[in-house]
């Protein structure tokens, strides 16, 4: 009645409270099971980039938005990235699907000059619809 009343009315809100589901590289492995994840040209490397792959990384409620990748001379180092730190890899829908474990992703990294001898660790992890982080899955290149 005093004719202060004010009304509004918003899109909808996405409220995601789960973290996505941790992936992996998607690498040659002697399990029981072998996964034909292995192809020519991924997982491979030169001086100055990665060719990098990976899958399994999921969320039910609100999607993988992107990923972010590190690599450096130590766990989680980002001495060996260029530009942002750290990358931010988009996911991408096409591509090669492997089933229950998702759609392969393929993405290769440019870095500063690697070393010719010694390790090369790598991080990545999701980010879901949200900004909500998955644990990173890390890979020591030697």
């Amino acid at each position: 009645m005093a004719g202060v009343c004010v009304s509004a009315h918003t899109n909808n809100i996405l409220v995601d409270s789960s973290k996505p589901n941790t992936g992996t590289f998607a690498i040659e492995t002697d399990h029981a099971v072998k996964l034909a994840r292995h192809q020519t040209g991924w997982m491979t490397w030169n001086r100055t980039s990665l060719n990098l792959a990976w899958l399994g990384f999921s969320d039910l409620h609100s999607g993988v938005d992107h990923y972010l990748v590190t690599i450096g001379s130590r766990e989680f180092g980002t001495d060996y990235n260029t530009g942002t730190l750290p990358e931010k890899v988009f996911h991408s829908d096409s591509g090669v699907n492997k089933g229950d474990e998702g759609v392969l992703q393929r993405f290769t990294v440019h870095t500063r000059t690697l070393p010719s001898s010694g390790s090369v660790f790598v991080a990545i992890w999701g980010v879901n619809g949200v900004g909500l982080q998955v644990m990173p899955t890390t890979l020591n290149w030697s």
